[in-house]
Formats: C-alpha cells, sequence, structure tokens
C-alpha cells in the first residue's frame, strides 16, 4: 500500500522521502562562495550565509538591504524601531502609497520608452522579471491573485482592488495590514532571532544574479521580504539565505540575457533586459520611484535612494 502511494503521488510530481533525507545542504559555515556552492548543490537548493548589501528586495523596486535607503519596508521598520512613527498613518510606507503609482508594467520596470506596446499598456501588475516566463497579460492576474491570497493568509480578506504591497494607489486597510505584518516580523526577529526551517519551508528565499563584468554574485530576493527588512532594520548584517532552484535553475547571468524568455518572445530587447538586470544588480529603484519621492524625500535621502 505504501509503495502504490509514493507511486501514485510520483504520477502527479511529488517525491515522500524521509524528513532526514529532506534537509537543505548548509554551506553557511563554509568559506565556500555562492557559484562553487551553487555547483556542488548539484541542481538542489541550499544555504548560504550572504551580507545583507548584497541582497535586493521588495521585487522590481530592488532596494539594497541598506537602512539609509527609501525602501518602503526597509525605511518604515527603521523609522518604527527608532520611535519616529508607529503607526501606519504618517509612516515611509504611507507615503509611498500617496505618491508612488505608477502607471503601466513598463513604469514599474524601469523602461521609459519600452519597444514592446504591450509594457505600455499593461497595469503594473504584469511586470516582468527580465527573465520571467509570462507575458505581461498573463504576469497581471498571477500577481494579482499572490497579493489576493497573502491577504488572506494574513486574516484579511481582500481583493486586488484595495492596492498592492510596494506602490499605490491602496487602500487604508491594506496599508495598514502591510504595516502590522512588518511590525509582527520585526517583533519576533527582535525577540526570537531569525530561525530558519532545515528543510526548505518558508525561509527567506533568493535568486543569485551572476553580472558580466563583475563576478562578484548579488541577490535577489524572492520570498521573506518582511523578514529581510526587519532583519536590515535591526542592524543584522549577515543572513542565511535560501537560494531556490525552480524552473529557472536558481542563477541568472547577464551574458544569457538573449535567450530569456522576455527576449526571446519580443517583450523586451537584449538592451532593455540587460539594462533591467544591471538596474537591480546595482540595488537600484526604478526612475519612476525617485520622481515620485522627490518631492517628499529630504536631498540626502535622495542621494541615498540607489
Amino acid at each position: 500500500m505504501r509503495g502504490r502511494i509514493k507511486s501514485n503521488l510520483r504520477r502527479i510530481g511529488l517525491d515522500v522521502r524521509k524528513a532526514s533525507s529532506a534537509r537543505l545542504m548548509d554551506f553557511t559555515e563554509s568559506d565556500l562562495d555562492p557559484i562553487s556552492a551553487f555547483w556542488r548543490a548539484r541542481g538542489s537548493q541550499f544555504f548560504i550565509r550572504v551580507p545583507l548589501s548584497d541582497i535586493r528586495h521588495t521585487d522590481l523596486l530592488a532596494f539594497k538591504c541598506e537602512r539609509s535607503n527609501q525602501s518602503p519596508y526597509l525605511r518604515t521598520l527603521v523609522e518604527y524601531a527608532d520611535g519616529t512613527c508607529t503607526t501606519y498613518a504618517g509612516s515611509w510606507l504611507e507615503t509611498v502609497h500617496r505618491h508612488y503609482h505608477p502607471r503601466s508594467a513598463a513604469e514599474l520596470m524601469g523602461i521609459e520608452n519600452p519597444s514592446c506596446p504591450e509594457l505600455a499598456s499593461a497595469p503594473p501588475s504584469g511586470a516582468l522579471l527580465p527573465w520571467n516566463t509570462h507575458s505581461p497579460r498573463e504576469q497581471a492576474p498571477l500577481w494579482q491573485s499572490t497579493i489576493v491570497r497573502e491577504n488572506r493568509e494574513n486574516g484579511v480578506r481582500l481583493g486586488y482592488e484595495a492596492g498592492d504591497k510596494v506602490f499605490g494607489p491602496t487602500s487604508k486597510q491594506k496599508g495598514e495590514l502591510e504595516f502590522q505584518r512588518l511590525v509582527r516580523v520585526f517583533e519576533s526577529i527582535k525577540s526570537r532571532g531569525y530561525i530558519r526551517n532545515e528543510f526548505g519551508v518558508d525561509n527567506i528565499g533568493a535568486f543569485i544574479l551572476l553580472s558580466d563584468d563583475d563576478m562578484k554574485p548579488k541577490f535577489l530576493c524572492v520570498a521573506g521580504q518582511h523578514r529581510l527588512a526587519a532583519l536590515a532594520a535591526l542592524g543584522y548584517e549577515h543572513v542565511d539565505l535560501q537560494i531556490r532552484n525552480n524552473v529557472y535553475g536558481g542563477i541568472f547571468r547577464r551574458s544569457e540575457a538573449r535567450y530569456w524568455a522576455p527576449v526571446q518572445a519580443g517583450y523586451l530587447t537584449v538592451d532593455e533586459a540587460t539594462a533591467l538586470f544591471d538596474r537591480i544588480y546595482r540595488g537600484d529603484p526604478p526612475a519612476g520611484f525617485t520622481r515620485a519621492m522627490s518631492e517628499v524625500a529630504s536631498p540626502d535621502l535622495m542621494a541615498s535612494a540607489s
């Protein structure tokens, strides 16, 4: 009977193994560089310890994990930690929600004059990472359903019309939800530290980004954005990342941009794809964000936006 159940599960793509054999490979205590760890893991997900300054977070806003920047999550938690603002009202997150309203997928991606008209007409929720496998029109409902699911998992039934996480327009209820998520995570890590799951369940996860000119990898956070912001706000300098291994393989090389799906499908030119990769790699927010926030931020903060 047990063998028949395992066989049936394998037919639908599930592999049942003993928990002890499902632990992720752990390179956090070694001097192994991320690329060597990637190859040594032989296609499996793994843990590696990296400086927070090498991680880019908040999705396509791609902020560095540095306390001095304008990340809607990180700056909000810095304000919360020092007592400057302890409510959503008046927080940096609310300020971003009120002022940063990208009008299209292209604008959120930071592409000023997109070669593909669909990027200019698709909503911001249709924005693509340069290696995304969906079209902008396919991506939009997928992203919107993710936001709705996260709302439900956090105890609030809100549709996507209530707003996104890191840009506006956003309803007060959605803004309050995101603020409380940040505070809960901050207080939990402050009192207990960051506790990772050895079997790869719900950890801070990232992909590896490898540039042509600078062989030092950077990392794009794809899971655990709130926790990452909390760690940075609390002054952590390193974090144990889970390098994700999905259909993409977990590593993206700039030199392979011509082969990425959006380029092959005509949604991005090679130049657009590499420019988007470079922006994320550097940790620069889209130009539209900088323009939108220039009237509400001090000159010092604008200088440190990237």
